[in-house]
């Protein structure tokens, strides 16, 4: 199987560190490829290829802003051409602005499937995060086959837009020497 990781750069955060620590492992069985919008490299080591977008954009954050389907016009195009070019089954679409695409990734390439991974909580998506591209955000949810969602409480709310909405929990990745007793704090 092949599958895409998406996700806006690779600079140190958790939402990267769990894609990367999640695509290292999937690549233990399948074809995984890395996709970045930014021409930066990995702060995290990746167990499989990074492709960088042709038109990167180098911002540094994540984009919050309205238009994202205008403004991302050539490096959708960019993600398509990837998609097509590498038989990818499976596309993992990082939060928000990846799911805005996934309208157009779909009409392009209808028999890959599209999963859209939520890292946080319902109510900072639509009110903070995503509320000036919450009409592409939206459209995203209701295009993509399958939602992840990290709580009970997102899975109900996101089911609201996709009623193939799961629940995952992030990975553990620190190992314990040994147990608390709770006697300190």
């Amino acid at each position: 199987m092949n599958i895409l990781i998406c996700i806006e750069n690779l600079k140190m955060d958790g939402v990267k560190r769990v894609a990367t620590v999640v695509g290292n492992s999937l690549a233990k069985q399948h074809n995984i490829f890395y996709y970045s919008l930014s021409s930066a490299g990995s702060f995290f080591h990746l167990e499989a290829p990074l492709i960088k977008a042709k038109h990167p954009i180098n911002s540094g954050k994540s984009f919050r802003e309205d238009l994202p389907l205008k403004k991302f016009k050539l490096q959708i195009a960019d993600l398509n051409t990837t998609i097509k070019k590498e038989k990818i089954d499976i596309v993992l679409l990082n939060t928000g602005l990846f799911t805005s695409f996934s309208p157009l990734i779909k009409e392009a390439n209808p028999t890959t499937k599209l999963i859209a991974w939520m890292h946080n909580n319902y109510k900072t998506y639509m009110k903070e995060y995503y509320q000036d591209m919450r009409v592409e955000f939206i459209a995203g949810l209701e295009a993509v086959d399958t939602v992840v969602t990290l709580t009970e409480s997102d899975l109900l709310k996101f089911s609201k837009h996709n009623v193939n909405t799961i629940k995952i929990h992030n990975p553990v990745t620190l190992v314990s020497n040994h147990k608390s007793n709770l006697n300190k704090r």
